[in-house]
């Protein structure tokens, strides 16, 4: 089983309750503009628990992976020319982005389709360990969502990421170290 598929141009579907209403308008403001720029969908997923879904004994992987399949990011059958060839032929083009948030299972997963390859592996795991986790461990979900997402549109778009927040406390940290 999965959770509720967002609507057209809706991108998130936050069934864990992780993102206040405004939150949730300003990531579908930018999650649009990033579809009309370069096609490439970037949909939200939060749930509590996989367990929730008849999903508990399997990895966050596998789960997010039957996901991103099941909700059909992106999967497009189109025709184009490719580098080196004459003529126009049909291609698989699948290069959406799913970022998944199990919060009842301390679990996250950022999801590419496979046009992506596995050039965005690496720029992906980094994005996870520096721009959402650091926030999720702190308890600011949302902020680590906010986060990973505008990462994760960056990263879409071609552009230079930008450094990740840093979490209130580790201010707070150093102003008693000083």
């Amino acid at each position: 089983r999965f959770p509720e598929k967002p609507g057209e141009r809706a991108f998130i579907s936050d069934e864990a309750n992780l993102l206040s209403s405004a939150t949730t308008e300003t990531l579908r403001g930018e999650l649009s503009e990033v579809l009309r720029e370069i096609a490439i969908p970037i949909v939200i997923a939060s749930i509590g628990s996989q367990y929730d879904y008849g999903a508990g004994e399997m990895s966050i992987e596998t789960y997010a992976r039957r996901l991103y399949d099941e909700w059909g990011i992106n999967h497009q059958r189109v025709t184009a020319r490719r580098r080196g060839v004459g003529r126009a032929e049909d291609i698989d083009w699948n290069k959406g982005i799913l970022l998944l948030v199990a919060v009842d299972d301390r679990k996250a997963r950022i999801e590419l389709g496979v046009g992506f390859g596995r050039e965005k592996d690496a720029i992906c795991a980094t994005i996870m360990s520096d721009h959402i986790v650091p926030l999720f461990k702190v308890g600011d979900y949302e902020g680590g969502i906010l986060a990973g997402t505008r990462a994760l549109s960056q990263m879409a778009l071609g552009e230079t990421i930008t450094p990740p927040p840093r979490a209130r406390w580790h201010h707070e940290v150093m102003f008693f170290l000083i």
